[in-house]
């Protein structure tokens, strides 16, 4: 879990660089459904669909919140919180 906070937190981070603006900042918060596919031969790792949710932190509008929840049996399960550092979404 840990793995794919840190890579889509990345890839986030980069991606707001690459933006540079607040308004194109803004649009990435909101729900993102993708895939999480294992590659290898890890007999514990499993194919699945991830929810991330990106928001605004409340005590600090600059920041964001993102948390996970994959998807078992149709329902969502939480996987875990990241609060990222300040990046660009100031008022």
């Amino acid at each position: 879990m840990l793995r794919v906070v840190l890579t889509f937190t990345t890839l986030l981070l980069l991606g707001l660089a690459a933006f540079g603006q607040k308004q194109s900042a803004e649009s990435l918060l909101g729900d993102w459904t993708g895939e999480s596919k294992c590659v290898g031969g890890n007999p514990y790792c499993h194919d699945e669909i991830v929810v991330y949710h990106l928001t605004r932190s409340r005590k600090d509008s600059a920041k964001i919140n993102l948390s996970a929840d994959k998807i078992v049996n149709e329902k969502p399960e939480f996987m875990g919180e990241f609060r990222a550092p300040q990046i660009g979404l100031g008022d």
